[in-house]
């Protein structure tokens, strides 16, 4: 008890520093390179604060937003024993967060490839599943319903996830589970820039995530959902901040996002 209590105090002076988490509709956007760009809005904090600890969560709907530079190059690796988010750490400038589904065994359950490796031989259904695609550092969310992967299609980086929060502009979700859990998800804009987004405690049902990042009043073309639940974990290092949300699992899969030089 005592060494959750103290995972949640620290995990919430993390979020707070940086006001990655954004309460209610009320939502910063902070672009990881740019020291700059780094809100701290004092009512956003306590409010934070002041419901993160309690039992009831009903107004406590709280999601990370974090916008990728244009700048930046992101590919996608693998690791058969698994690590923790912490453990994925880099030394340079980069961002971590997790991947796609997986087995018991650290298997990936869905089409994954690395380096223009094919990871396993698992696929599942493309007509309700996406791919995020990676071609010379750059990233796309591909629907697989609409364009199914090709028996020899070659990709340079690829991974299979889903469900899509929002599809060709639109939400994809039409009902509420009511399933709670942790959350993360990448998203395209309508200009091309690529978001991360983050739920580090167990308040929302996919819906809600949806929802909430609807909210963000951003014009997303495509979101997709990641392995969230004790997968969601998040790593930053910056010149100006290292930190990060550990998964509670070891996770196989990760996406970086790397610092190209200027």
């Amino acid at each position: 008890m005592l060494k959750r209590f103290i995972y949640f105090l620290v995990t919430a002076t993390f979020i707070a520093s940086i006001a990655l988490l954004c309460y209610v509709n009320k939502y910063q956007i902070f672009s990881f390179f740019d020291a700059q760009k780094i809100l701290k809005p004092a009512e956003q904090i306590q409010n934070f604060l002041a419901t993160s600890t309690v039992s009831d969560t009903t107004n406590t709907n709280l999601i990370g937003v974090i916008k990728i530079p244009s700048s930046t190059a992101v590919i996608i690796e693998y690791d058969q024993t698994g690590k923790t988010i912490s453990e994925w750490a880099g030394t340079g400038n980069d961002v971590v967060i997790n991947g796609g589904y997986f087995n018991e065994d650290y298997s990936p359950s869905g089409f994954l490839v690395v380096n223009k490796k094919r990871i396993g031989d698992k696929i599942f259904d493309q007509d309700k599943s996406g791919l995020i695609e990676i071609k010379n550092g750059k990233i796309n969310i591909r629907d697989l319903n609409e364009m199914p992967i090709q028996e020899n299609e070659e990709f340079e980086f690829a991974l299979q996830s889903y469900p899509f929060l929002i599809k060709n502009y639109q939400p994809a979700l039409e009902s509420d589970s009511g399933k709670k859990a942790r959350r993360s998800a990448l998203g395209i804009d309508e200009n091309g820039d690529v978001y991360l987004f983050v739920a580090d405690f167990p308040y929302l049902s996919l819906y809600e995530f949806m929802n909430e990042i609807i909210k963000t009043g951003i014009k997303f073309s495509n979101v997709i959902n990641l392995d969230g639940g004790p997968s969601t974990g998040i790593y930053v290092n910056t010149d100006a901040e290292q930190f990060f949300i550990d998964s509670y699992t070891k996770v196989p899969s990760i996406i970086r996002f790397l610092k190209t030089v200027d």
